[in-house]
């Protein structure tokens, strides 16, 4: 085969795979959708204490989420730095008070949640929720932050 029929050859398949890739839906991409963060998520009971750090993170990012109307995952990158809480907390046009009383309230909701699923007994959901009304906020953050690590 000489080195024009090898390239026509190329040409032709890579031209074939294209056609296949689109007729199969290739050139249609639809981002996966966002969970609501105000419906609940299930999650299976946590073996460590680690795994319930992280489901109450979670979960208070979501409640987080719910107090604002934004995504979850909103809240995750708002809380990776404080510049970056600034920054959506001006483009949401929120106040300081607004950010903590929304922080606040995922919390609680977290807790209340991991007590109504029995992860947590009551003294200890009393506990952690005297301590989410009480704490500086940003003990609250440094606390969401560390929990993922």
């Amino acid at each position: 085969m000489s080195g024009r029929a090898l390239i026509a050859v190329a040409v032709a398949a890579a031209f074939l795979l294209a056609a296949g890739y689109a007729a199969l839906g290739g050139g249609r991409s639809e981002p996966a959708a966002t969970a609501d963060p105000c419906e609940p998520r299930p999650s299976p009971t946590p073996k460590t204490t680690e795994e319930f750090a992280e489901q109450l993170a979670l979960a208070t990012l979501d409640g987080v989420a719910c107090e604002l109307g934004v995504s979850r995952e909103e809240v995750a990158l708002a809380i990776a730095s404080d510049r970056e809480r600034a920054a959506s907390a001006e483009d949401h046009d929120l106040d300081h008070d607004q950010v903590e009383s929304a922080l606040r309230a995922g919390i609680l909701r977290a807790i209340d949640g991991a007590r109504r699923a029995e992860v947590i007994d009551r003294t200890s959901a009393a506990a952690l929720s005297a301590a989410a009304r009480l704490l500086p906020l940003q003990a609250l953050i440094d606390g969401l932050r560390d929990s993922d690590s």
